[in-house]
């Protein structure tokens, strides 16, 4: 029984965001692209049987519920349907379990599929797309959706650990085109931005201006989309045209102009050492998403194999500058009770690279980790006995709030002005961090916060000063390397003109020979 009376069988099943699917009350630009892609597709449901495959969470269903003659919602996740059936409930909606290349569904039952994130979480497209045309009626529709590869993954350099073959825009034309007479496509992409639509009903050509600074600077289409949605069928399909989503209930005015709405994705990574190996290996470490401006977030990581050789940790919990609040720390075993838990000590965080750490408050465990650079990580100094308990579906637990650091907050003035610095670097961790996170006394700069934030100034100075005396070094190597060459050069160069004055020693004598033959008259 629960605390309101209810069965164990009755309770829906509590969904962790784990960045794999989408759960309603996440925060950040997320709820803007999964509610646009369902607020387009109910407007072609209604009155209509609808499909939604990978329903996830199954908010997504009851929205087109709401609507449709019938909504049927697929997932592979057991868990995932059983909370969906005990959450929304209609006459008219239902959920099952089943995946998108063996859909549980009747042949040429359905009016409308949706399949919204889905296509980049496997490899089996060419079957999908045969399900979907075995359960669609003649005349039925396809909208989907998928992950721009170049916009997603390639410019930024990010890796979703969730994604198994995500597509580029060719290749998801060239898969739908393989399958359906017609198709159309679209972009998708959360912005900050300013509308003007027409008053009135009218062909409306669309334009995104995106540079102010380059004269009629424009795109006849959206520019650089991060995500693609395509209709796709048999038979002529609807002009979906351009659209706007703007939801009051969810992102108020304040939300638009919080950290989080235009929160970022990145990636913590755990690697493992393992007995007798070299370092670390890409071969050897669980990723995960993280938000960067998307509030206090639950990260696990998730032991999957070799543990019993495992003898190091070592995290790099971000993959740019950023602020970061850890609150806590703990391993978990297969059943979810805890094997561990960090008491706050920060001697156990060694070797560190790009990153400081700070605990600012003793009476608390947290800390707060700024990381300077790209690559900012630390070893784990666990005891050989966490370690060696370690196993298969144990799990590293770890809260945390991060916060983006822009490359002009990171190069902070070390300059000999000492209160300028203090002040700087003051506004910076109160700006990034809430009234609750982090209080600095900026009243009493000759106290125990000044003393902190000068700490901070002389480890960063520390650090500019050895990137100085780097530098400098190679600077010095180059230069020597320079003069050997020259000093090469001029020795072939030497050579090289005694083998010239030797050529026209030659020359001149035997020219002088044949003059004196010309005078005796030989």
């Amino acid at each position: 029984m629960n605390a309101q009376g209810l069965p164990e069988e009755l309770q829906a099943p509590e969904l962790e965001w784990s960045g794999e699917r989408f759960i309603p009350g996440m925060p950040g630009v997320i709820v803007l692209e999964h509610l646009h892609r369902y607020a387009v597709a109910q407007n072609y449901a209604g009155g209509l049987c609808v499909l939604d495959i990978a329903s996830g969470e199954g908010y997504g269903t009851s929205i087109l519920a709401a609507v449709a003659h019938s909504a049927i919602g697929v997932d592979i996740s057991p868990d995932a349907v059983k909370h969906a059936q005990l959450t929304y409930q209609a006459p008219n909606l239902e959920y099952r379990n089943g995946s998108c290349a063996a859909i549980p569904v009747e042949s040429a039952s359905i009016d409308l599929v949706v399949s919204f994130e889905t296509i980049e979480h496997h490899d089996q497209h060419e079957a999908m797309m045969r399900e979907i045309k075995r359960v669609l009626k003649p005349d039925g529709l396809l909208l989907i959706s998928s992950p721009n590869k170049l916009e997603y993954s390639d410019v930024p350099g990010y890796d979703n650990p969730y994604h198994v073959k995500e597509l580029y825009l060719d290749e998801f034309q060239q898969l739908l085109n393989q399958h359906f007479t017609h198709t159309a496509l679209y972009g998708q992409r959360v912005l900050t931005a300013s509308a003007t639509v027409p008053m009135g009903s009218c062909d409306m050509a669309f334009k995104h201006f995106y540079d102010v600074r380059l004269p009629a600077a424009f795109d006849a289409q959206l520019h650089r989309p991060l995500y693609f949605l395509a209709f796709a069928g048999d038979v002529p399909l609807p002009d979906m045209g351009a659209t706007l989503y703007e939801d009051f209930g969810t992102l108020d005015e304040p939300a638009l102009q919080s950290s989080s709405f235009s929160a970022e994705r990145t990636q913590s990574k755990l690697y493992m050492h393992h007995v007798g190996q070299t370092g670390y290996s890409e071969k050897d470490v669980l990723a995960r998403p993280i938000l960067l401006g998307g509030g206090k977030q639950n990260v696990k990581f998730t032991f999957q194999n070799r543990v019993a050789e495992i003898d190091h940790l070592r995290l790099d919990v971000t993959e740019c500058p950023a602020v970061i609040r850890m609150e806590s720390m703990r391993l978990l075993d297969a059943i979810g009770k805890t094997t561990w838990e960090w008491d706050g000590d920060t001697t156990i965080f060694r070797n560190m690279g790009e990153i400081q750490i700070h605990k600012l408050d003793d009476s608390s465990n947290e800390i707060t980790l700024i990381a300077t650079g790209g690559d900012p990580r630390f070893d784990f100094d666990l005891s050989p006995e966490v370690i060696q308990n370690i196993d298969v579906n144990w799990q590293l637990e770890i809260v945390l709030t991060p916060q983006k650091l822009s490359a002009d907050e990171v190069n902070l003035d070390l300059s000999n002005q000492v209160g300028a610095g203090f002040l700087k670097i003051t506004t910076l961790l109160n700006d990034k961090l809430s009234a609750d996170e982090i209080s600095l006394d900026l009243s009493n700069q000759v106290g125990t916060e000044f003393l902190k934030i000068t700490t901070l100034l002389n480890e960063k100075t520390h650090l500019i000063e050895h990137k100085i005396d780097n530098e400098l070094s190679y600077i010095h190597n180059d230069l020597m390397q320079e003069i050997k060459d020259l000093r090469e050069k001029n020795t072939l160069l030497m050579q090289h003109l005694t083998e010239k004055e030797k050529i026209l020693g030659i020359v001149k004598g035997h020219w002088s020979w044949r003059w004196v033959q010309k005078k005796i008259g030989l």
